[in-house]
């Protein structure tokens, strides 16, 4: 079955029950699947790479938080909005920097998906080298260059959190919100002023997480 499954890969056919990248729809006839471009959510994928790396006017790019607020003040539906099985916890139109992240580092966008990105190894699902995937030919919705601007904010982005924070705090991310399930992270509002708070607080428009603070 497994090199049954590469083979159709190899032959340009998406595999089984796939689920397509926001963006896609999934199509199937005669036994091959492929992925077709869904245009009002190719649009939005489109929208949010520009918005990360470009605006008109004197405008600054948007950051990942600011374009999921963008978009769910626009109430453009998420996948989980209009599929039943996509598990969803936010209220409707409600979009998380996460999401955001995801579309902005799939590189699938720029006309390639990939099978046998995983493998099972001792029980447990691991990554495979990349020289190891198989790629499958798709209709792009944005290209390259715009693909790797994107990776290069990302980077620099993260690059400059580290250098900031000067502080370590030993249970960042470690202790989860019992009442949202989000991680409690550390924040420094002066130099005596160190405390924990909860991601939840930060999932706009919501701000769905009351729990309080601590020192």
């Amino acid at each position: 079955m497994k090199r049954g499954k590469q083979g159709k890969a190899k032959s340009g056919s998406v595999i089984g029950g796939a689920r397509p990248p926001y963006g896609y729809r999934r199509v199937s006839k005669d036994k091959k699947v492929w992925f077709e471009i869904d245009d009002e959510e190719a649009n939005i994928v489109r929208l949010i790479f520009k918005s990360y790396l470009d605006r008109e006017g004197n405008k600054e790019p948007l950051s990942q938080n600011g374009i999921a607020k963008m978009l769910t003040e626009m109430k453009i539906l998420t996948r989980g909005d209009k599929l039943q099985h996509v598990a969803k916890k936010l209220p409707r139109y409600a979009w998380q920097p996460a999401t955001v992240r995801r579309i902005l580092t799939r590189e699938a966008y720029t006309g390639t998906w990939f099978y046998g990105k995983t493998k099972m190894e001792n029980g447990k699902q691991v990554s495979r080298d990349k020289s190891e995937w198989i790629p499958v030919k798709i209709p792009s919705i944005i290209n390259h260059t715009d693909y790797e601007l994107a990776q290069v904010r990302m980077k620099v982005n993260q690059e400059r959190s580290k250098r900031n924070n000067k502080y370590q705090y030993l249970m960042g991310r470690r202790l989860k919100c019992m009442k949202c399930g989000y991680s409690y992270v550390g924040r420094t509002r002066r130099e005596n002023n160190q405390y924990y708070y909860c991601k939840g607080k930060e999932q706009r428009p919501t701000h769905r997480c009351d729990m309080p603070q601590h020192r």
